[in-house]
């Protein structure tokens, strides 16, 4: 959608706020993919043991209270929200550089990006 339109915009989101978005993007996916890791680490550890014969009683119990699930549960879900939040700031700063480098209406990003204009308006609004 590039045009001479486009190309006399300014550029207003700044290209080192881009990269700190997709930065922090990756590091809250690492951590993500860490605390997955340890959830079915341990899951697997359960299955095997169920495998083995345990009951599903003792198992549950076992992980509840000698191996930390409600920490792994806890740092997982809070992974995955540390991601959510990662990925719309990194949403709402590309929204950013389409509306106001481009020149695109929120209309135009909403059928770019397969959302509302509602959608488009609110993430608009959340750049840093």
């Amino acid at each position: 959608m590039q045009d001479d339109r486009n190309r006399e915009v300014s550029q207003h989101v700044d290209l080192c706020t881009y990269i700190a978005s997709i930065d922090n993007l990756d590091r809250a996916a690492q951590t993500l993919r860490l605390e997955l890791g340890k959830t079915m680490e341990a899951l697997l550890r359960a299955r095997a043991t169920a495998l083995d014969g345990t009951s599903v009683v003792d198992i549950v119990l076992d992980l509840a209270t000698r191996r930390g699930g409600r920490d792994i549960r806890d740092l997982t879900v809070a992974a995955i929200a540390a991601y959510e939040h990662a990925m719309t700031l990194h949403r709402s700063v590309a929204i950013r550089a389409l509306v106001d480098d481009a020149g695109m209406t929120f209309s135009e990003v909403a059928r770019l990006g397969g959302v509302s204009r509602q959608m488009i308006a609110r993430l608009y609004a959340q750049t840093p």
